[in-house]
């Protein structure tokens, strides 16, 4: 199955991968597969947490990718990509090395640069 592959890397010690994934939904600081799936990961305390670990880095490991946001009522933004560079350094992500967005942990959203808009959701797909 083609899809993303995330790479969560420590400070220290071998890095963990989980996927692939046909997309991943980013809600707050909850990082799914599919609305109420599984959760992969969570962000806490400037770290993502997978299995009981924390790690400091994620990478989103597919040749390119596209990202949008969504809001409860369907609302989309516009599409942002094909990214080849798509990562998380604790609470803000990163496209092609610049910062792109951060969670905004007092209202349980995401603040995207690109648009200046909070959002709820955000999604990352195969490009």
């Amino acid at each position: 199955m083609a899809g993303i592959v995330l790479k969560f890397s420590p400070t220290v010690g071998s890095e963990v991968t989980k996927g692939p994934f046909p997309r991943i939904r980013v809600e707050g600081e909850v990082m799914r597969a599919d609305p109420g799936g599984p959760v992969i990961a969570y962000h806490d305390d400037h770290h993502w947490q997978v299995d009981g670990r924390s790690y400091s880095r994620l990478d989103c490991d597919c040749p390119a990718v596209q990202v949008y946001f969504e809001r409860i009522d369907g609302t989309r933004s516009k599409i942002y990509g094909p990214l080849k560079d798509f990562s998380f350094v604790d609470g803000i992500a990163y496209m092609e090395h610049q910062v792109f967005a951060f969670a905004d942990r007092s209202i349980i959203d995401w603040y995207c640069h690109a648009d200046g808009q909070h959002w709820p959701l955000m999604v990352i797909e195969p490009a």
